[in-house]
């Protein structure tokens, strides 16, 4: 038993070196030693590095995202309209809205029949008629869903958020029952300058 123990501290001593003294050891006392937890700590560092890898992958995984479809050429949905538009709502910090339409599948001279002013009061929308009219252009291009806010620079948040709400969204009440008509719901926010 003396021989294996002997060899377990020759071999203990040809890794680590000879046992490291405490502070307030004497150098000639053998007998207390200090741990080493260098390799301890490389050791847990680097399983909590994977740890948070991985969890972070499985985060990003998760995360649901829309992702473009191929779409069949020989049975085209029938309930999409010829042309996709998108409607721009350039908002000044009195409540105005100068609302326009654009598209590359449909005729400009159509789209301008969308274009309307609404004039705000006293830095209020006019959120029945802003709806109204985007309700409007929602009936002749049914499967278009996107909308830019140009907000002026003085515009407040909440009135970003008003118009926002209300081009979202169209209230109705159809056989006895309340219901929401979708809009514009995908809202891309501008600045002005660009």
């Amino acid at each position: 038993m003396r021989l294996w123990n002997a060899i377990a501290s020759n071999a203990l001593l040809s890794l680590h070196g000879p046992p490291k003294l405490m502070m307030d050891q004497v150098p000639g006392d053998e007998d207390a030693t200090a741990v080493d937890l260098t390799a301890l700590l490389d050791v847990l560092s680097n399983i909590i590095f994977f740890l948070m890898v991985s969890f972070g992958a499985t985060l990003v995984a998760v995360l649901p995202a829309k992702v473009p479809t191929v779409a069949d050429e020989e049975n085209p949905d029938s309930s999409q309209n010829l042309g996709l538009v998108s409607v721009v709502i350039k908002l000044s910090s009195d409540g105005g809205v100068d609302i326009s339409a654009f598209s590359e599948d449909v005729d400009k001279g159509e789209l301008h029949q969308f274009d309307k002013v609404i004039l705000g009061d006293e830095g209020k929308i006019d959120a029945e008629a802003l709806n109204a009219h985007l309700w409007g252009i929602k009936q002749r291009f049914e499967s278009s869903n996107n909308l830019v806010l140009v907000p002026a620079p003085d515009v407040r948040y909440e009135m970003m958020v008003e118009v926002m709400d209300v081009a979202r969204e169209r209230s109705m009440e159809r056989g006895g029952r309340q219901i929401y008509e979708q809009l514009f719901p995908a809202v891309i926010v501008r600045s002005e300058t660009l």
